[in-house]
C-alpha cells in the first residue's frame, strides 16, 4: 500500500463515510469485521475511507509531505498487523483506534526527522501541485504560514488542531483519540485557535 489513493473509490463510499459521530456507522463496522477476518478487500477499503485523514493529520503534524506520507503509509501497516486484536464496542469508534496508532506513528517521525526542514522546496512543491502558479504560490505560503503558527502551540493543543483541522475529527472522537474528557478537548480547541488567531496576527503585523 504505498500509493495514495486521490479520491475515495465507488465501493468505499458505499461503504460508509468513514467517521460520521461519535460511534462508527454500521456499515463501518461491518467493514472492520470482515477486515479482521483476512478480507483484503475490506482492508483496501477502510485504507481508502481513512487514508486522506490520516495524511492530513500527519502533514499538520509534521508539515513535511514525504514524511507524512511514511507516516501514513506506517499507520496501514500497523492497522494490518493489529486488526485481529481490534474490539468492536459500541461508543469506541474504529477511527478514534486507528488515529491513536497514527499518533504514535507521528511522534515516531517527529523525532527521526529532527533537523530537517519542515517542508519540501516551494519549487519542488508547485512542480508537482501543477495548475495556477499563483494561487499554488498563495497556497503554499498560507500553510506555511499556519505550520509556523501551530509550531508555537503547547503540545497538547498541536495535537487537538491537527486532529480537528487536518483529519476533521468531531470533539467526541478527539477525546476518544486523546484519552481525554470532551469539556477538556473543547478548552483545549478553543485556547489553541485564540492563541492561533494572536499568532498569525502578530506574524502580519
Amino acid at each position: 500500500m504505498r500509493t495514495r489513493p486521490s479520491r475515495m473509490t465507488e465501493d468505499a463510499q458505499q461503504d460508509g463515510a468513514g467517521l460520521a459521530g461519535p460511534a462508527s456507522t454500521e456499515a463501518e463496522r461491518e467493514l472492520v469485521l470482515r477486515a479482521r477476518s483476512g478480507d483484503n478487500q475490506a482492508l483496501g477499503r477502510l485504507y481508502d475511507l481513512f487514508y486522506d485523514r490520516v495524511f492530513r493529520y500527519a502533514l499538520a503534524r509534521l508539515g513535511n509531505p514525504a514524511d507524512a506520507e511514511d507516516a501514513a503509509e506506517e499507520t496501514f501497516l500497523k492497522m494490518v498487523q493489529a486488526i485481529g486484536r481490534y474490539q468492536v464496542r459500541e461508543g469506541v469508534p474504529f477511527g478514534a483506534w486507528l488515529f491513536r496508532i497514527a499518533r504514535n506513528e507521528v511522534a515516531l517521525h517527529y523525532r527521526r526527522r529532527r533537523g530537517r526542514g519542515p517542508a519540501e522546496p516551494l519549487e519542488e512543491a508547485l512542480h508537482a501541485a501543477g495548475g495556477d502558479p499563483t494561487a499554488d504560490v498563495e497556497r503554499k505560503l498560507l500553510l506555511e504560514e499556519a505550520r509556523r503558527a501551530i509550531g508555537r502551540l503547547p503540545e497538547a493543543q498541536q495535537q487537538v488542531v491537527a486532529l480537528r483541522l487536518g483529519a476533521g475529527l468531531s470533539t467526541a472522537e478527539i477525546a476518544q483519540v486523546l484519552g481525554k474528557r470532551e469539556g477538556n478537548v473543547r478548552v483545549l480547541q478553543h485556547l489553541a485557535l485564540s492563541k492561533l488567531r494572536a499568532v498569525l496576527n502578530e506574524e502580519r503585523g
